[in-house]
């Protein structure tokens, strides 16, 4: 039984370039990088594709772009097992009223089973719920013990993160188990494997990122197969005053553009709104895929500035901003988009 185990590819979703129509480019990747992983699945001659949730952006994706997928799967010559994770589950109930033939819904409701006599082996999953949330996954046993067993499950390993974990003590009852959710890939051993992201979501995701190509009979065999459209690259740089900002400047001069790459800017340090500027401006005219952010202490700054300009408009839209009924991270972006617009290079920490 040959497969390919997938996760996260957040459907729906960009990479969070800086501009609007980069991200449009992002939401294009990540259906190319889906639609390659068909044809590695038919070039490989597959029997199962493995989707073990969060395969959509339940948010931001369209029904088209749903039903294109589902019609995709639809003309794929092999079976997709399908689990919703905790971006996707809303639209359980749109997907299992439109499910082709050779696709298998894992149910939300109690851990499900699939039975592939043929090729002696049994899949077990479920899909996630909004009650899924600080629940561990745990499995009794059944009858079946005459068939190999498979766990598809979207959560992490044996973890208290509140993301749905699996109980440790399930290794044993399984001969693979695929799992999904966290974006890095990680093979923990052989039969217990995070395939991660196919393709970059954050500046997090490094490296030439795929799926797991797997079979297995007598024995498991596992192998990782690159497959995104993009590779990501990071860059650090840390501004200690504007004595720093000529060389950052001549760095970000060198880059060279690339089809492939994704570039990540961080900065961390005294923040300049002269310098981001800048920056903005050679990164643009090079063309580049790319998001730029400052590591700044913010609540410090508008502290600052609150002082600095009471009775003013800077004062009083600092004040609206923090009174804002909104989570804290919200306020602060809010408070950082404001001081962009009203200081522009003057925004300096």
């Amino acid at each position: 039984m040959r497969f390919l185990h997938t996760a996260d590819l957040h459907l729906g979703r960009s990479f969070p370039y800086e501009r609007e129509e980069d991200r449009k480019i992002g939401r294009k990747d990540r259906f190319r990088t889906f639609e390659r992983i068909l044809k590695l699945g038919v070039h490989e001659k597959i029997d199962y594709l493995f989707l073990v949730g969060d395969i959509f952006e339940q948010d931001k994706v369209m029904p088209e772009e749903v039903d294109y997928v589902l019609t995709c799967l639809d003309r794929a010559p092999f079976t997709t097992l399908l689990l919703l994770g905790n971006h996707d589950y809303k639209l359980y109930d749109y997907l299992s009223s439109r499910l082709p033939e050779n696709v298998v819904l894992f149910s939300n409701e109690a851990m499900d089973r699939y039975v592939d006599e043929a090729n002696n082996v049994a899949f077990y999953g479920t899909s996630w719920t909004r009650a899924s949330y600080n629940k561990i996954l745990q499995f009794d046993g059944d009858d079946e013990v005459d068939f190999r067993r498979v766990l598809l499950h979207h959560g992490n390993w044996s973890g208290g993160d509140g993301y749905f974990p699996v109980d440790a003590n399930l290794l044993y009852a399984f001969d693979y188990i695929a799992l999904g959710h966290v974006h890095k890939p990680t093979m923990y051993e052989n039969k217990l494997q995070m395939c991660g992201t196919p393709e970059p979501l954050d500046r997090t995701d490094r490296g030439k990122l795929g799926v797991i190509l797997g079979e297995l009979d007598e024995l498991l065999t596992t192998r990782y197969m690159p497959v995104a459209e993009r590779i990501l690259r990071q860059k650090n740089y840390l501004r200690r005053d504007e004595e720093d900002d000529e060389e950052i400047v001549a760095d970000a001069h060198a880059l060279s553009s690339s089809d492939d790459a994704v570039y990540s800017f961080y900065l961390s340090g005294a923040y300049s709104g002269i310098l981001d500027r800048e920056l903005r401006r050679i990164f643009d005219e090079k063309g580049l895929l790319y998001e730029l952010h400052w590591e700044k202490n913010l609540p410090k700054i508008i502290e600052q500035l609150e002082r600095e300009h009471e009775g003013d408009l800077l004062g009083a839209f600092l004040a609206l901003a923090k009174a804002y009924d909104a989570d804290e991270e919200t306020r602060l972006a809010l408070c950082d988009l404001g001081l962009r617009a009203l200081l522009g290079e003057d925004y300096d920490s």
